[in-house]
């Protein structure tokens, strides 16, 4: 099981780094890379440090935004307010604080199930802790730090049929298979480089 792991992580730092540099990465870029905090997520993009000049690393926004989104019908009215002030906190780059904010009212909560759902959230932010930045100064510089539109692109290309609630869903090979023609349909390299010669190993297989 470690091998396999293991495989698939070398595997997912093969694909990151060829991306990176068919985006246009060298030793001289400066890359700015977002991530959803993840198990091994950052071991993925810090493989791409010994390729480029710098490297910064941010835990991305609209993920934060969506695990507090999840939980907001968890807190009372009465901790509403303390409930944004931790998420704009985060926003404005003090994590310390939010951290001690949000460990804070987990005191205040009783049920149990209730506390396990902010214990996670607390876990997440922790051990997220060093990607954290401060979003609003990075919004103002117009910079990046959220990855929603990836996010909306990436829902469409999918189309839904590897959720588990469809009926009709993709395997893991199959998605993987099916994706990467999606991605270049996309990004217009199908027709400049893969259709005639796909289309030609079609005509002759038939």
């Amino acid at each position: 099981m470690h091998t396999t792991n293991h495989a698939n992580l070398l595997h997912f730092q093969t694909y990151t780094l060829n991306a990176a540099r068919k985006q246009g990465m060298t030793e001289q870029t400066t890359v700015t890379a977002l991530a959803d905090g993840a198990k091994n997520c950052w071991s993925v993009i810090m493989s791409l440090a010994p390729h480029c000049q710098q490297l910064l690393c941010i835990l991305d926004w609209f993920h934060i935004a969506m695990r507090f989104q999840q939980l907001h019908r968890q807190y009372s009215a009465a901790a509403a307010d303390t409930w944004e002030g931790i998420k704009w906190t985060l926003w404005h780059g003090k994590p310390k604080e939010a951290l001690s904010k949000l460990k804070l009212l987990m005191t205040q909560v009783t049920e149990t199930k209730k506390r396990s759902k902010f214990q996670k959230l607390y876990d997440y932010l922790k051990s997220n802790e060093a990607y954290l930045v401060n979003y609003e100064e990075r919004e103002q510089q117009h910079k990046t730090y959220t990855s929603q539109v990836a996010e909306s692109h990436i829902d469409s290309i999918i189309n839904e049929r590897y959720k588990k609630s469809k009926k009709m869903q993709w395997t893991r090979d199959g998605a993987h298979n099916v994706l990467q023609i999606r991605g270049m349909i996309i990004s217009n390299e199908w027709g400049e480089n893969w259709q005639a010669p796909v289309m030609s190993a079609l005509v002759e297989a038939a």
